[in-house]
This record gives C-alpha cells, structure tokens and sequence, in this order.
C-alpha cells in the first residue's frame, strides 16, 4: 500500500528505558510517520503518565511530519519521585490529539541496592506552654533493599542539639516513627 494522498500522521515507534532510578526523569522517545504525501501538522503530541493528578505531563505542540516522512521528539516526565515509590510500575500513553493515534508503555522504579533513607515526615504543636514539653514526632522511610542505620536523629534549637535519637534502624522498604523532646 502506497502514501496516501494528504496527510495521515500516526505514531511509528515508541523509545524508553524499562526501569529509571527513583531520581531520574521518564524520557519518552517518539518517532511520528506520515504515511500521506503533503506535509502534516500535529497540533499536540501528549505524554499522559497514570496516576498523576495533570491531564497531559509534557506536550510538543505543532509538530510538523513531511509527507512520506517522519519527525521524532522527546517527551519527558521529571516528578517520578514525587508521584512513585521504588518498585512501582509507571504506565503511561503518548497520544496525538488531531490524528487520534495512541501508544501505550510503562517503566518500572528500580529499587536501590544499599537502604535509602529519607526523614518523611516531622511533626510538632504550634504552641507550646512556657516550661512545657515540646514534642516533637519523626517518621523515618527506607526505600532501598537492605536494612539502613541512621546514625542520628536530632531535635536542634538555637543551634544547640537538645535530643537525639541515635542508631535508628529502618527495615528496607519500611517506615519507623519516633519522639524527640525539649523541655
């Protein structure tokens, strides 16, 4: 089957990695066909990543297909670690809003080898009595694969360390919580 006449533009391939590090950004390569024989503009070629709260995550706007030919751009998604946890499956689509054509691929979070800690969350009264206790609650997430120790955890005011939790050990892949105070 021959190039048709006027334009005709679908998505000829699709690139990327199967796995990204947590830190790294989802790059999408696309290459576009023309299978018809006049030029071809595609108003928007859209990265849709599942799970995430926009309606597309990236977009060329206007891409130009010569006819008979192809055009290849990239996509991009850079709040993987925002949006996903190590282990977890991205899914996504690259879609073309005049033409209608859609890919589908996915790429899975790797899991960091060695522990990987991060403080998730700290929480604390906004007021607390004069010569009261201030407490101050500490959530500690491991997203590696093998057991972390951290050395210190430490409640600092006025640039003087008042409490410290130390050799705190967070599972991989788990949470632990605890309580510093001052007062």
């Amino acid at each position: 089957m021959g190039a048709q006449p006027g334009s005709e533009i679908v998505i000829q391939s699709i690139d990327y990695p199967s796995s990204i590090a947590p830190t790294d950004t989802l790059s999408v390569d696309y290459t576009l066909e023309n299978l018809g024989l006049e030029d071809g503009t595609e108003s928007y070629v859209d990265l849709k990543v599942n799970g995430t709260d926009s309606t597309f995550d990236d977009t060329d706007n206007d891409v130009t297909v010569p006819g008979g030919g192809t055009t290849s751009g990239t996509l991009t998604f850079d709040n993987v670690s925002g949006q996903f946890n190590p282990g977890d499956t991205i899914e996504f689509t690259v879609e073309l809003w005049d033409f209608g054509d859609v890919a589908a691929g996915n790429a899975t979070i790797e899991t960091p080898d060695g522990p990987s800690l991060q403080l998730e969350s700290a929480t604390a009264p906004e007021v607390v009595e004069t010569n009261g206790i201030l407490t101050v609650n500490y959530t500690l997430t491991n997203n590696g694969g093998t057991n972390g120790t951290e050395s210190a955890v430490e409640l600092v005011i006025n640039d003087t360390v008042e409490d410290t939790d130390t050799n705190v050990t967070v599972p991989a892949g788990d949470t632990v919580t605890g309580s510093l105070s001052f007062g």
